[in-house]
């Protein structure tokens, strides 16, 4: 479960950072991977938004010799963002209220075919929007990878007698 771990603190940190508004300021104020928060009004007036939020998922792992697999992981990002504005043709408001969907091309276009040893070489499988059950609108984007799980290598690596130092293999 480390990978999971690994990827959400790398790819949270990247989003943070590096999706950006027009004026080059971050455009995401927080990252979590509890995505269900924004179903609870208690909890989602909490959160500054616009967030992301993570799920991960492995439905196929292959293992590869004795302690390492390659895991077929998948991750979806949830964009959260708090508007209410019109999104109506012609609405005054319409540029504020699609600004989610930018949002969410913006994220895609760092994360499609971005690779990183912690979340694998990503490519988008879908998206769709999340029906939270609040005034939030929420789209999840999915995508796939491989990654290499070696936690077992060092977990289970034998040890010389007598030293508790790991054999080199």
């Amino acid at each position: 479960m480390r990978i999971i771990s690994a990827a959400y603190q790398h790819l949270g940190t990247k989003l943070l950072a590096e999706v950006l508004d027009n004026q080059a300021a971050p455009a995401l104020h927080f990252a979590d991977l509890w995505y269900e928060q924004t179903d609870f009004p208690e909890l989602a007036e909490a959160i500054d938004y616009p967030a992301v939020f993570f799920d991960f998922a492995a439905d196929t792992t292959t293992s590869i010799g004795r302690w390492e697999q390659n895991v077929a992981l998948n991750t979806d990002i949830y964009v959260a963002v708090d508007t209410l504005a019109d999104t109506a043709i012609g609405s005054p408001e319409r540029p504020a209220g699609l600004h989610y969907l930018e949002l969410c091309a913006r994220v895609h276009e760092l994360l499609q075919a971005y690779q990183h040893p912690s979340c694998g070489n990503l490519d988008r499988v879908g998206f769709v929007r999340h029906n939270a059950r609040t005034n939030l609108l929420v789209y999840r984007l999915s995508y796939t990878s491989q990654v290499i799980d070696a936690s077992a290598t060092e977990a289970r690596r034998p040890t010389r007698p007598g030293t508790g130092a790991a054999f080199q293999l």
